[in-house]
């Protein structure tokens, strides 16, 4: 018996702007994603690539993440927020010397942030979402999109115009930065009731994501397990979480 393992990601943050403090701490959530989520997982893919390994990994990235990503002012920042970064690195350094032990630490940090203060500044120009859309484009990951504000859609569902406009503007917004239009899409914390399908089947949708337990009450009942994808008598498909 053969088995299937597909590998999905959702980046998602709040949308968050300050564009006369650059030391806010709202933007520091953010700063801290990039930092420690976003470009690690670059990194890796592109690591991943030179070694001509397929790497099966759809990737959800939410519209107000994009917005805020393609912002020149949370690119200033997050230029600064590393830099701030590199600096403590460095006092730690020169403060702890002769210290045997937190000296490699110190100097461990200040190297990983260096490193990826050029890959941001020097290597992606700033543009964390161009260098997605680059691995995109080679096959090395295929990128998705969610709703415009990640709602809780069967909660919006007994009003199908909002649950309309959110799939649609997380689609146009999505779009607008990588010029086409996913074919899956994430539902917010896997959240669905039936008849959200028709409604993404009419924003050009193939398939989304659904909470296991949606499986496991599915009629007719799931023949494997509650991870098997589903499809619906009008072939859109399901992937269990």
């Amino acid at each position: 018996m053969e088995f299937y393992l597909a590998i999905v990601l959702n980046a998602h943050a709040p949308y968050l702007k300050h564009p006369h403090n650059k030391y806010s701490l709202d933007e520091y959530l953010l700063f801290d994603q990039i930092l420690d989520t976003y470009l690690p997982l670059l990194e890796m893919l592109e690591r991943l690539q030179s070694h001509i390994i397929n790497t099966p990994i759809t990737l959800s990235l939410s519209p107000t993440l994009l917005e805020m990503l393609a912002s020149p002012i949370i690119q200033e920042h997050f230029r600064i927020y590393l830099q701030y970064k590199i600096n403590l690195a460095k006092f730690e350094k020169e403060r702890n010397f002769f210290d045997s032990q937190i000296f490699p630490l110190a100097d461990y940090y200040w190297q990983l942030f260096s490193k990826y203060q050029e890959k941001f500044i020097h290597t992606y120009k700033s543009d964390l979402i161009g260098a997605f859309a680059n691995l995109h484009h080679k096959g090395i990951v295929n990128l998705i999109t969610t709703c415009a504000t990640s709602a809780i859609l069967p909660l919006l569902y007994p009003h199908s115009s909002l649950t309309r406009t959110q799939i649609k503007l997380g689609l146009d917004t999505f779009k607008r930065f990588f010029g086409f239009y996913p074919q899956d899409f994430w539902l917010p914390e896997c959240a669905y009731n039936p008849g959200l399908e028709k409604i993404l089947q009419d924003c050009g949708l193939k398939s989304t994501h659904i909470s296991s337990c949606s499986a496991i009450g599915s009629t007719p009942s799931v023949p494997t397990s509650p991870y098997s994808p589903l499809r619906s008598l009008d072939d859109f498909i399901f992937y269990p979480n």
